[in-house]
This record gives structure tokens, sequence and C-alpha cells, in this order.
């Protein structure tokens, strides 16, 4: 439930291909975006 509407957030915070990179290494985006 969290991580879904996390991810939703990041997906409009960074761009696509952020999004589809971290997807295939399956990192976590929203903590890469908190580091920021």
């Amino acid at each position: 439930g969290c991580k879904v509407k996390t991810s939703t957030k990041v997906r409009h915070f960074v761009p696509d291909a952020v999004v589809s990179s971290y997807s295939n290494t399956g990192e976590n985006p929203w903590v890469e975006v908190s580091s920021l």
C-alpha cells in the first residue's frame, strides 16, 4: 500500500527513464529522492 503510493509520487517527481532504471536494478527510488 504505502510503497505503491510513494512509487506513484516518485514517478511524477523524476523522469520515467530514471524510474525504469530503478525498477531494473530493484533499488528504492524514494530513498534516492530523499537523498537529493
